[in-house]
């Protein structure tokens, strides 16, 4: 029989690399933002044409902010779960149970990569009462819920923190 679920990538050893160097960042918001698209008829023009979309904003103690986007259904998530008021029970609320229950403690979200414009996370556990940790691969917008609802830190790979986050007090010449 075929199995149609995919399993996430589960190691006990350290998947990320050991050298690689990470940014503390702080979620600050949901935002709505404009994805530029190519134009859909012959003729239509490129300029000024954009989808609205929404992304998860973050900031390091540098005061550079970097987005990741998510899809509309995650958006709607994130802004039941900030607003206190989910309509039901969601699935990290079972997630955070079920590893409450086994004693396994979420320490972090790590945003480690980029391919194909999608970020790529992994998400840092730990069985209370034992020095193992385990990684998952995660879709980031899981993780970072998972972390912003346990309370847990979340890094951003300093590569991509240079190259993709925007400098908010630079660009206002505050800096």
């Amino acid at each position: 029989m075929t199995s149609f679920v995919s399993q996430p990538q589960i190691v006990s050893q350290q998947l990320l690399e050991p050298e690689t160097e990470y940014t503390l960042v702080q979620f600050q918001n949901v935002v709505i933002t404009g994805i530029p698209t190519q134009p859909t008829h012959e003729g239509d023009e490129a300029a000024n044409w954009t989808v609205p979309t929404p992304a998860l904003m973050f900031k390091d103690g540098r005061g550079r902010e970097i987005s990741i986007i998510i899809r509309q259904e995650e958006a709607r998530t994130f802004k039941e779960v900030l607003e206190g008021h989910p309509e039901r029970a969601l699935l990290y609320d079972l997630l955070t149970a079920l590893l409450g229950k086994l004693n396994i403690r979420i320490e972090g979200t790590f945003v480690h990569d980029l391919t194909d414009y999608r970020y790529l996370a992994k998400l840092r556990l730990k069985m209370q009462g034992d020095d193992q940790r385990m990684e998952l691969a995660c879709r980031p917008s899981d993780g970072l819920l998972l972390s912003i609802l346990s309370n847990c830190p979340i890094y951003v790979k300093n590569e991509l923190m240079d190259e993709f986050s925007i400098d908010i007090a630079e660009i206002l010449g505050q800096r």
